[in-house]
């Protein structure tokens, strides 16, 4: 793979982070990968589109298997699949579609809490993003899912 003319361009990409997510994605599949043209991309982006984008290279023999790859990320494969992996893992998502302490679907979340304000102070002066819990709170019997974990974690 030393030789530049042993290598094929499989897809283009005018931001360097998506071909690192797919050169990663090639990798993870067992197929090497490497990047053209992402220095000078970081460098300077507004010339992205003069360079071509950044070049997502494979070997020759292995540009097959790399297709199948990309056409699969494209399809959605990848993410159904990790998505499937993480709801067998940690069980469904959070957001709650009804409350389970009395089954009304009058929810809300919003994330007004007392941190918001400090939130913003930090960005405004460090640059720094905070992130924020949502509070979510059953509008029929007040509970909020703070208190219905404890209420699990107690029976």
């Amino acid at each position: 793979m030393s030789q530049s003319k042993d290598l094929i361009t499989i897809a283009t990409f005018l931001n360097p982070w998506d071909a690192h997510i797919l050169r990663g994605l090639l990798e993870s599949e067992d197929i090497p990968a490497c990047l053209a043209s992402e220095h000078v991309v970081w460098l300077n982006w507004q010339w992205s589109m003069a360079m071509g984008g950044v070049d997502l290279r494979v070997p020759y023999a292995a540009q097959d298997r790399a297709k199948e790859v990309l056409e699969q990320y494209r399809q959605g494969d990848y993410a159904a699949a990790l998505q499937a992996a993480t709801d067998a893992e940690f069980g469904a998502a959070e957001q709650a579609d009804a409350c389970p302490h009395c089954g009304s679907r009058d929810i809300s979340s919003s994330n007004t809490n007392p941190g918001m304000l400090s939130a913003l102070g930090i960005y405004l002066f460090l640059g720094v993003i905070v992130p924020q819990p949502k509070a979510i709170k059953c509008r029929a019997c007040g509970h909020s899912l703070k208190e219905l974990a404890d209420d699990a974690r107690k029976s």
